[in-house]
């Protein structure tokens, strides 16, 4: 308990901060000089006078938040502060207050819902937190988002170059370097810091600009005495990036350097990994193997010059000349091979094999011709001759990596994964300059589902062979396949310096599989600005589909994104040059819906129906369009038309039971709703309808039920509900779930978000309904909500977030 004196004392005046103070309150700047001088108890005493005798001068609730965290009652806050939320339900500040104590005392749910509060108030530093959860939760993506809308909403702050720093290093953390570099060159011209000379750095290093890389670690080093840092930093990506001379020579600066420090084990690993490469090379140099992967003969003119060489041996008689025939035809089918073209190796096989009685064959160009022609019947589907062949060949010379990678596609193919992965394994030991070996060997560990076997794997490979399609088509599978980001943005860096440059489209497909529309979008715009010769129709649907996705993450998160203008325009010149893509048209009817055209929004749905599309989902579409239009009985005949359907996948079967659900679940409310509707010429109150105390916890989770059941008895009986009249007979209906609120994407995009905000309070499986009575005449009427259904019939929970704290 406070002491009374000292109360008194507090009154009359402070001596310690040697400010005058009237009798009845206490002027927030002296406060906040009780605070600078830790006088926290003081200050919370004052603090409550002061709202005593101005409940409504939000300052005296920010400053006692502030002194209950000085005097560490964090626990404190969030029920101190709530009532001047309630009172001042748009002052961020105070939501803030709240929302750094809910963070501390580890209340994520809580503290993300005041964040993104402030955040549709206007107030960007939500995104400060917002941003710190994603980081705590490894949400590199949301991060990033959060940072991108930081800075779109305080262009002028003076954090800006921080914020770019912090979004550069998760950029970087996700291999998208041009964008990071950007953003820290910026950040350290406007606030130069060693760790953002030392990311400049790693950056340069990863794009091999060696001479800016070596620039900026020396400019480090003169401003931090943590010298190792930026060398081990260097070490890292140079060993990642397999420069071995470089290594072999900063490592011999480092061991006199860093002798028998805590730095020397380090040094050792280093120099372990460098033995290992050397002994690698000493190896293939001693045993003596060659490479066998044609890589001569890579251009037309090269391939011709060949072609025509072989013209000229064909009738020769000379046994080296004849031998250079052998050697030149073995080489070509091989090429065929290794660019895919059955054809062209079967016809040098052929040649080969007509002529062999004037060659002297080696088991080695035995196993050689056994590898193509083990390759052809694969790509003919005789997998049980390949198979032999394959075995074949691998008897001739055990030590033939191409014979080992065929065997590995071979049992690919025929799904014996195990086999096939010991065998790409081999390859890879024989022959570990060879990129296919690499890249057949993460295309087993992908199927495996060993997504770091096989991400290291199609590393290796992009390494040997950065311009290399096929490997460059396995990253996308992987990515596809694996969800993994990481392996995407790799890619995505690749064709970012001109690689691949034909597949920019393609690119930008699968940084949509990857959720980055936001990327996506604007690469497709300027790659079609960029290039005259581009398909129109292609562009147009990748940035709509790019613009949709966009936009919904732009709600789901609060982030900058396009507006539904430019979401409508950019499908709507997509449909325009794409008119039979039953996908564009789908997402341009879920956008017209989502923009309240539910009208237009259901005849492209329809459009699409009448077409011969049965999928689930579109079902789905229509139906909860009908009943937002207020057609019972189409929304019936839809649900009739898809239970005639009979799903395979379990996704389709669960939509095609929702259906069923949901129409059911609207035709009786509708009955309640006209039942009640027409007991009277001038209009019904809805209070019968109003949920009593045994009803919210049906609805509700235990704690907030209570409170809700006293919030809904406070309400006179002459408001409970909404009024009707009896003309007010067209009746529109929106549903959604609680699963769909929890997730922040309800089928309804009008539906009110506050809803969403206690969604974590709704028990689990409901269907919540709103409804609009309009006058068919007028086309107006009230709406209200939310109808459930629950063990006494339907309950109508008005506004239940209106207790929320």
């Amino acid at each position: 308990m406070t002491c009374p004196n000292r109360v008194i004392a507090l009154m009359i005046c402070i001596v310690s901060s040697s400010v005058c103070l009237a009798q009845d309150v206490i002027e927030p700047t002296g406060i906040e000089q009780l605070l600078a001088q830790s006088d926290h108890d003081l200050a919370l005493q004052a603090c409550l006078i002061g709202i005593q005798q101005h409940p409504d001068e939000t300052e005296y609730w920010r400053l006692q938040a502030q002194a209950l965290r000085g005097l560490g009652r964090i626990g404190d806050i969030p029920a101190a502060v709530s009532p001047a939320i309630e009172l001042h339900p748009r002052d961020s500040g105070l939501i803030l207050q709240r929302a750094i104590a809910y963070k501390n005392l580890g209340k994520i749910d809580e503290m993300t819902s005041d964040a993104q509060s402030m955040v549709r108030l206007g107030d960007g530093l939500g995104y400060v937190l917002l941003a710190q959860l994603a980081q705590s939760n490894g949400d590199r993506l949301t991060e990033i988002r959060c940072y991108t809308r930081l800075m779109e909403t305080y262009p002028d702050s003076p954090d800006l170059a921080e914020w770019q720093f912090s979004r550069a290093q998760q950029l970087a953390a996700i291999h998208l370097l041009d964008w990071a570099f950007a953003d820290v060159t910026a950040s350290n011209q406007a606030s130069p810091a060693p760790l953002k000379v030392l990311l400049l750095g790693e950056l340069h290093a990863r794009a091999e600009h060696w001479e800016k890389a070596e620039a900026m670690l020396a400019e480090f080093n003169t401003m931090t005495d943590k010298h190792y840092v930026g060398e081990v930093r260097r070490l890292s990506v140079l060993m990642d990036m397999n420069e071995v001379d470089k290594v072999t020579m900063l490592l011999q600066q480092y061991q006199q350097k860093y002798a028998g420090s805590d730095q020397a084990a380090h040094v050792a690993d280093v120099q372990e990994w460098l033995d290992e490469r050397n002994a690698l090379k000493e190896q293939l140099r001693t045993a003596g193997k060659a490479n066998h992967r044609p890589d001569g003969f890579e251009t037309a003119e090269e391939m011709t010059a060949g072609e025509k060489r072989m013209q000229e041996l064909a009738r020769a008689t000379d046994p080296a000349e004849r031998q250079e025939l052998k050697e030149r035809l073995i080489h070509h089918a091989q090429l065929g091979m290794v660019l895919s073209n059955a054809e062209y190796a079967d016809v040098m096989l052929k040649t080969l094999g007509n002529l062999q009685a004037k060659f002297v064959m080696t088991s080695q160009d035995r196993a050689r011709e056994a590898t193509v022609k083990a390759w052809l019947q694969m790509q003919s589907d005789d997998y049980v001759a390949a198979a032999a062949t394959a075995k074949d060949a691998i008897r001739l010379d055990a030590n033939s990596a191409d014979a080992y990678r065929v065997a590995a596609s071979i049992d690919f193919m025929t799904d014996d994964m195990q086999d096939a992965l010991a065998a790409a394994e081999m390859s890879v030991q024989l022959d570990p300059l060879n990129s296919l070996n690499y890249g057949y060997l993460g295309l087993i560990q992908t199927d495996l589902g060993n997504p770091a076997a096989a991400l290291k794997a199609l590393n290796q490979a992009h390494h040997l062979d950065p311009s290399n399609e096929w490997i460059a088509a396995l990253m996308v599978r992987f990515a596809d396949s694996v969800g993994l980001h990481e392996a995407a943005i790799l890619y995505h860096g690749s064709l970012r310096k001109g690689i691949y440059v034909e597949s920019m489209l393609e690119r930008c497909e699968m940084l949509l599989s990857a959720g980055l529309p936001q990327l996506a979008t604007p690469d497709a715009i300027e790659y079609a600005e960029a290039t005259e010769d581009h398909d129109e129709a292609e562009v147009a649907s990748v940035v709509a589909r790019g613009m949709h996705a966009w936009y919904e993450q732009t709600i789901a998160f609060g982030t900058g994104g396009p507006n539904m203008s430019n979401v409508l325009k950019a499908l709507e010149r997509a449909v325009g040059t794409n008119p039979d893509n039953a996908r564009l048209l789908m997402l341009q009817s879920d956008a017209l819906r989502r923009d309240g055209q539910y009208a237009e929004s259901l005849a492209i749905a329809e459009q699409l129906l009448s077409r011969g599309a049965d999928f689930a989902v579109l079902f789905q579409h229509i139906a909860n369009l009908q009943l937002a239009l207020g057609d019972l009985a189409g929304a019936v005949a839809t649900n009739e038309a898809i239970q005639q359907i009979t799903y395979e996948d379990d996704e389709s079967v669960s939509i095609q039971k929702e259906i069923a659900t949901v129409v059911a679940l609207a035709s009786e409310l509708v009955q309640t709703l006209t039942e009640v509707e027409f007991t009277s010429d001038t209009g019904t109150a809805m209070g019968n309808l109003l949920a009593s105390p045994d009803d919210t916890p049906q609805a509700f989770k235990a704690d907030y039920a209570v409170k809700l059941s006293e919030f809904y008895e406070g309400i006179r009986p002459e408001t409970k509900g909404v009024t009707l009249k009896p003309e007010q007979t067209d009746l529109r209906i929106e549903v959604t779930t609680t699963q769909e609120l929890r997730e922040q994407d309800p089928v309804i995009f009008n539906f009110d978000h506050q809803l969403a905000q206690v969604a974590n309070e709704l028990q689990d499986g409901l269907y919540w309904f709103t409804v609009r009575c309009k006058n068919p005449e007028t086309d107006s009427g009230p709406s209200f909500g939310y109808f459930v259904k629950t063990e006494n019939g339907w309950r109508l929970f008005p506004e239940p977030w209106a207790i929320r704290e």
